[in-house]
């Protein structure tokens, strides 16, 4: 598997040129042309890497960049530079696909709604004036059903137990239309509001967000950062998978629980 075709398969769906200024999508460490085992993976972690080198594998693909800010050495008594440095010695490589596959059209927020059963997924786009980006998505139930319903269900379709979700709303209101954002999606509940959704999704929802909810009647669900964005792993493998047919049984998810929560 090369180096450029991985490169062209992912940026074409997922370009660059969408991504945050603050962002650090693509090449993160580049060793080679060829690649003969690739493991797809949420986060570089110390345990993600001792995962790849168990597996035989020369390139993680990731969706959080390993490198945010830019490096101005290799310190082996901090963990980024420790990680590098291993990364190297061990020779794998590394490529990062974060914002842009936020945003992208079949990327992460889609297949977030497909994971939960929603059908006529779409992009919200606000009003004039109000920002999106591409990251804020709607959707709506075959069926209404209730929000305690809605959470047993998801806890299962995201392989989580309903007690790793955190809710605030009515549990016996009927949910129809739904809006979420996967990760920290806090600043777009407004948008959720004024799209008239029932109910909104995301990660790292804080104390005052809650609140403001539930004054204005909005139910909001909160499986965290990683619980909305795990399924990368699954879905970026379907995608390698998917352009590389004879290469099937070299591209593997990471078993890994990355998780820094504990329930």
């Amino acid at each position: 598997m090369r180096d450029k075709d991985i490169q062209k398969i992912i940026l074409n769906m997922a370009p660059l040129e969408i991504q945050e200024d603050w962002d650090n999508s693509g090449w993160q460490i580049r060793l080679k042309p060829e690649f003969s085992r690739v493991m797809t993976a949420l986060d570089i972690r110390k345990d993600v890497i001792e995962e790849a080198i168990r597996e035989g594998c020369d390139l993680i693909v990731t969706h959080h960049p390993l490198l945010f800010d830019p490096l101005r050495s290799v310190d082996n008594n901090y963990f980024i530079g420790n990680n590098v440095a291993t990364l190297i010695s061990a020779g794998i490589s590394v490529f990062s696909i974060h914002t842009p596959f936020d945003k992208c059209i079949g990327g992460i927020n889609d297949s977030f709604g497909e994971l939960l059963g929603l059908s006529d997924i779409s992009i919200v786009q606000g009003d004039s004036g109000d920002y999106t980006g591409g990251y804020l998505r709607k959707g709506f139930l075959t069926e209404p059903e209730t929000l305690q319903e809605f959470i047993e269900r998801a806890s299962g379709a995201l392989e989580m137990l309903p007690s790793q979700f955190r809710y605030s709303g009515d549990r016996d209101v009927m949910i129809s239309k739904v809006c979420w954002c996967c990760g920290s999606g806090t600043e777009f509940m407004d948008l959720a509001l004024k799209e008239g959704c029932e109910l909104f999704i995301s990660g790292d929802l804080k104390y005052h967000t809650a609140q403001a909810a539930i004054e204005q009647g909005l139910n909001i669900l909160d499986p965290g950062h990683y619980g909305t964005e795990k399924h990368f792993v699954r879905s970026m493998a379907d995608i390698l998978r998917k352009a590389f047919p004879d290469h099937g049984a070299d591209i593997i998810e990471s078993k890994t629980n990355i998780d820094p929560f504990a329930f």
